[in-house]
């Protein structure tokens, strides 16, 4: 991930999924009949079981105050972290009414950021309450430590509304909540309608090369997309390679042009409609001979394709790289050539183009590379083509694009471009997948599509690349899918088409500061849960 968008890894950390249901109960019930047993010997089984009740009629408010977002699952999670903190309560202090407060405490605090502090509050309402009537003792002391928690908590959730405020200029609490709702319950539209205060309208295009038999019947497609498939999970452009491949009735090789987080749909609602359309584009006059070139400069090999109408560039990094800047891509195409950024080598360790200024001589010598393999090309003649498609995803590193060949034979080469639907691919497999592929008798460009679907998905990481898993089994369905595509080579004629979206795409500036200050505002989180749990201990010594 670029490192100007670190500042959400420090939150996609905090991701996590409960126990499957069944395990989550075994969880709770063993912990209460903990409980149980150290309560009796103490002479604390009445005010366990008191205790219990309250937590379970707190669990039972917050799911009422919040239904879609506290699910029984998440109810029952809570449930299980006053038991689990009810043991050391009862061993401590012989009560359990201070682990219903650290619960309870926690409930105000999820809810106060996936609904609103004032809804939040109930809960706090409901605690002092039950507290006066179920364990009086406690009340004063109960009622000082919630008043000074509330206090402290709303405190600091307007420091993050206002930090976010003057950073973006939308309520910091209102993109928390979009977030999280998003994330625990699939809401995305406050979520994408903070996206698209964050956005400017711009017009980008995808560019379909369709290529067609003797009898004019589309083989398969190459289509390069100048909208880049984030920002994360089905958000955005996110999910647009797999709509576009599983839309076409023909194989087709979704490409990512060079592009950045601020080329994203700022909604995913146009998604389906901009699949369908590009599968259905019709194109120009067709040609049925190309010129093939090939050349490496310095951390980028190229191999274009010329058929007279349209240029292809495939930009394929030597050393692990994140996204080529957008800058490539428009300086290329007043030249008449359409770029793709292969988007295939990521490591710990990587080159990060923030611009095409910002590396003058890589940018500069990559382009008369793709000079010199234009005029110079290694191969002409008529054209043959073979698609193929592989309908596999592990749910992890491939998305449901699956992996997608293209063989094009020219003047005697065989051209195999492989597009895998992922986000990158590890910089210690991408040279065995070329070296497997080298073996079949091809030249191979190896491509992922950048999508981001599994960005933050999965706990603890930002997203795996692929060759993460089962990488025998990834080469496996590369080769064979390169070999389908072999098979399958026939005369063929190109013809093109530019399918062009007038829309709000997200502004990357913004969403770096955005980043930025999300770091600090997952701090901030932390500490109010942290403090919590400090406040139940307080209110237990006091």
């Amino acid at each position: 991930m670029d490192e100007g968008y670190s500042g959400f890894r420090s939150g996609y950390r905090y991701i996590f999924s409960l126990p499957r249901g069944k395990m989550l109960a075994l969880l709770a019930t063993a912990l209460n009949l903990l409980c149980a047993v150290i309560s009796l010997p103490l002479g604390a089984a009445s005010s366990f079981a008191k205790g219990a009740a309250a937590a379970a009629l707190l669990v039972l408010a917050s799911k009422l105050v919040e239904p879609r977002v506290i699910t029984w699952k998440r109810a029952a999670g809570f449930y299980a972290l006053f038991s689990l903190a009810a043991i050391p309560a009862l061993a401590a202090t012989g009560e359990a009414f201070y682990a219903v407060l650290f619960m309870d405490l926690l409930c105000f605090l999820f809810l106060a950021a996936t609904s609103s502090p004032a809804r939040a509050s109930t809960l706090l309402i409901l605690y002092t309450a039950l507290a006066y009537f179920i364990a009086p003792q406690l009340f004063s002391k109960s009622l000082l430590s919630v008043t000074a928690y509330l206090a402290v908590s709303l405190a600091v959730l307007a420091v993050i509304d206002r930090r976010v405020r003057r950073s973006v200029d939308i309520s910091g609490l209102k993109i928390l909540r979009g977030f999280l709702r998003y994330i625990l319950s699939g809401e995305r539209e406050e979520l994408e309608e903070c996206f698209t205060r964050m956005s400017k309208e711009r017009s980008l295009g995808l560019h379909v090369v369709n290529f067609l038999d003797t009898e004019g019947r589309v083989l398969g497609k190459l289509v390069v997309s100048e909208i880049h498939p984030g920002p994360m999970r089905d958000l955005g452009s996110s999910s647009l390679p797999s709509k576009v491949v599983n839309s076409c009735s023909a194989p087709t090789l979704f490409l990512k042009a060079p592009s950045t987080h601020s080329e994203n749909l700022a909604s995913s609602s146009e998604v389906e409609r901009i699949a369908r359309e590009v599968c259905s584009i019709p194109c120009g006059d067709p040609s049925n001979y190309a010129k093939v070139g090939a050349g490496t400069a310095g951390k980028f090999d190229v191999v274009v394709i010329d058929a007279g109408r349209i240029a292809l560039a495939f930009i394929d990094p030597l050393v692990p790289m994140e996204d080529l800047p957008r800058e490539v891509f428009e300086t290329l195409r007043e030249a008449g050539v359409i770029a793709v950024d292969t988007h295939s080598m990521i490591g710990e360790e990587y080159l990060l183009l923030d611009s095409a200024e910002t590396y003058s001589h890589e940018i500069s010598s990559l382009y008369e590379s793709i000079r010199d393999a234009l005029e110079k090309p290694i191969a002409e003649g008529p054209i043959r083509a073979g698609f193929h498609r592989v309908n596999y995803s592990d749910g992890r590193s491939v998305a449901p694009g699956g992996i997608s060949c293209a063989v094009l034979e020219v003047g005697g080469l065989r051209l195999a471009v492989v597009s895998v639907d992922g986000n990158n691919m590890a910089a210690d497999f991408k040279p065995v997948l070329l070296s497997r592929l080298k073996a079949i008798g091809v030249l191979p460009v190896v491509a992922t599509t950048d999508s981001h679907l599994y960005t933050g998905a999965i706990s603890g990481v930002d997203y795996y690349t692929v060759g993460s898993f089962d990488r025998e089994l990834l080469l496996e369905l590369c080769s064979k899918c390169v070999e389908e595509a072999l098979s399958n080579a026939r005369s063929a004629a190109l013809c093109y088409a530019c399918y062009t979206i007038k829309s709000r795409y997200l502004d990357a500036s913004a969403l770096k500061r955005l980043s930025l200050v999300t770091r600090s505002n997952v701090r901030d989180g932390v500490a109010l849960a942290l403090l919590a749990l400090l406040t139940a201990v307080l209110t237990a010594l006091l």
